[in-house]
């Protein structure tokens, strides 16, 4: 079996979390620390910004920085998952919980933060049926939470 494989050198952030391409194969698009979702756009473009998953974020207060206490302020994206009929990107972020951009870039729209009233602890990983279109995520802790 030939697989081929090829490690991306990522931008000047920490955290690389979440990778997804849309149905064109462009990206990879991925979640960083800072709560930032990033193209991929070759690499004469490199990574450049796709999405924040709050509204307050702000590259002042939120770039490039890791500190869990800005988590509610900056967001952290944790898990990606594209839509290829809509072009829409469907994000789990670890406080916003599950939210969704258009194709158009910038705020990630939140969809929902609980199951049946109880808050996501840790909302994760993340795809997309393409058939459908239905979203599937976890929840990797209702005990433990980044916030």
């Amino acid at each position: 079996m030939h697989i081929n494989l090829e490690l991306l050198e990522g931008p000047n952030v920490t955290g690389l979390e979440a990778l997804a391409f849309d149905r064109l194969s462009r990206g990879p698009y991925i979640g960083v620390a800072d709560g930032r979702v990033l193209k991929y756009g070759g690499p004469s473009f490199g990574f450049t910004h796709f999405a924040y998953t709050t509204p307050t974020w702000s590259k002042a207060a939120c770039d490039g920085k890791i500190d869990l206490n800005l988590t509610p302020t900056c967001g952290r994206a944790l898990g990606l998952g594209l839509n290829y009929r809509t072009s829409q990107q469907y994000i789990t972020d670890s406080y916003s919980g599950l939210l969704v951009v258009g194709y158009g870039r910038g705020f990630a729209t939140p969809i929902v933060t609980t199951a049946e009233v109880v808050p996501f602890g840790f909302p994760n990983s993340l795809d997309v049926e393409q058939m459908i279109g239905k979203v599937y995520f976890t929840d990797a802790s209702s005990v433990y939470r980044i916030r």
